[in-house]
């Protein structure tokens, strides 16, 4: 038997286990997730699929965060061609079908424009893989302790595909579940700074 052409298949063996390796699903501890409370401008790009009592749709997201403002794009057919929410401590506005309209929260904004049921302010923390740390939690963990997603607002929280950028812990797939309305957030960038 030939020895020296085993080298080449046992290469390509070493390969795929590496490229297998870098695939891994990644499940941070709640510990390790704690560092990004301290993110105060990000921003993301992704998609957002909504599924609500009135139908079903999908589009783009452009988030950023500011130090306490942020702004929120949404574009394709689940923003109807575009809407934007532009909010601070101080003040939220939505510009929707050329319109721009002004309320207390961008819950209220999006319920009376949109008709959506989706808790903006929640939602800052839980695309960060967080829970808001001014409401009560309830954790969902694997078995090895690591963070599959959490409870709260009477929202399901589901977490995956982390990634570490610039040292955070950050999900790439956050899915947000109570009856009858479901929004799927897949981030395909993260930037921070």
């Amino acid at each position: 038997m030939k020895t020296e052409h085993l080298g080449v298949p046992l290469m390509l063996l070493g390969v795929f286990l590496v490229f297998l390796a870098g695939c891994a699903v990644l499940k941070p501890k709640i510990a390790q997730l704690d560092p990004g409370y301290q993110l105060s401008n990000w921003s993301i790009q992704g998609k957002l699929g909504a599924k609500t009592p009135n139908g079903s749709a999908s589009g783009f997201i452009d988030w950023a965060e500011s130090t306490g403002e942020y702004r929120i794009a949404l574009s394709g057919p689940l923003g109807v061609n575009s809407t934007s929410i532009e909010g601070s401590a101080q003040q939220v506005s939505l510009t929707h079908q050329g319109k721009t309209y002004q309320q207390a929260t961008p819950e209220q904004l999006l319920k009376a424009h949109l008709g959506w049921d989706l808790p903006v302010r929640q939602l800052r923390y839980w695309v960060r893989g967080l829970p808001d740390p001014e409401l009560p939690v309830s954790w969902h963990l694997d078995q090895n302790r690591s963070v599959k997603g959490f409870v709260q607002s009477n929202w399901q929280v589901k977490l995956s595909r982390y990634q570490a950028v610039a040292g955070y812990w950050l999900p790439h797939k956050v899915e947000l579940t109570r009856p009858q309305w479901r929004f799927t957030l897949v981030i395909h960038s993260w930037r921070l700074g």
